[in-house]
């Protein structure tokens, strides 16, 4: 450091007193909360703009959905069938007596 700066920050300091300590660190933490704060809008204006697209994807996976369901929905009444094909991975009802054990 140049040792006229610090000859001068000591002129500064003993005609300030203690005052000039807290004006110095409350100057000191004003910088260091200012770029704090700087950096948390910027990273907010990031996560909003994730957010956009995210919700935006949504949508457009809602769309297709929508667009898939109604496709299967009109095949099935142009071939004429109620209600769908059963579901082969359904398990069937068990009409089998039930085993007592000893």
């Amino acid at each position: 450091m140049d040792p006229s700066f610090l000859s001068e920050t000591a002129k500064i300091l003993a005609s300030t007193g203690p005052w000039g300590i807290v004006v110095g660190l409350a100057w000191a933490f004003w910088r260091v909360s200012s770029r704090k704060e700087d950096e948390v809008k910027r990273l907010y204006e990031r996560l909003a703009e994730l957010a956009t697209a995210q919700n935006a994807a949504m949508f457009r996976m809602e769309r297709a959905m929508h667009e898939l369901r109604d496709t299967i929905t009109i095949a099935f009444i142009r071939a004429k069938i109620s209600s769908p094909a059963p579901n082969p991975l359904s398990i069937p009802p068990n009409n089998e007596p039930k085993k007592k054990y000893r």
